[in-house]
């Protein structure tokens, strides 16, 4: 099933995976925050090697799609999602990286499909 991919400028970029059944929203989190709703939610306070804290960090929240209030979120691409690969940090950049075309190649048994991946988007 593939999600809308949205997004929210306000008050913190966010951007939200969105299927009829369920949403995932990756959200801007300046520490251990919390993004609210019956959501499970989970953040990181992530330090490298060398010391380094990003001076961007974010929560992840998944719930049910009636349980998110998105009516201030607007369409951030017009491809579908068919996947997310998860985050990426460039710099100071984060990038949330979405399959966005595949195509069904083999079948291992019924119900077990194998997808070759052929197109990806990176938001931010």
């Amino acid at each position: 099933m593939a999600a809308k991919i949205l997004h929210n400028d306000y008050p913190h970029r966010s951007v939200a995976l969105v299927t009829a059944s369920h949403t995932l929203i990756f959200h801007h989190s300046a520490g251990s925050t919390s993004i609210g709703g019956s959501a499970s939610t989970s953040s990181s306070n992530l330090v490298d090697r060398d010391g380094f804290r990003p001076a961007h960090q974010c929560a992840v929240g998944f719930a049910a799609t009636s349980s998110w209030n998105i009516d201030g979120y607007t369409v951030l691409s017009s491809q579908p999602c068919l996947g997310c690969l998860g985050l990426i940090s460039i710099g100071r950049d984060t990038f949330l990286c979405v399959i966005t075309g595949a195509k069904e190649v083999a079948q291992v048994r019924p119900g077990e499909l194998v997808y070759r991946i052929y197109a990806v988007e990176f938001r931010t």
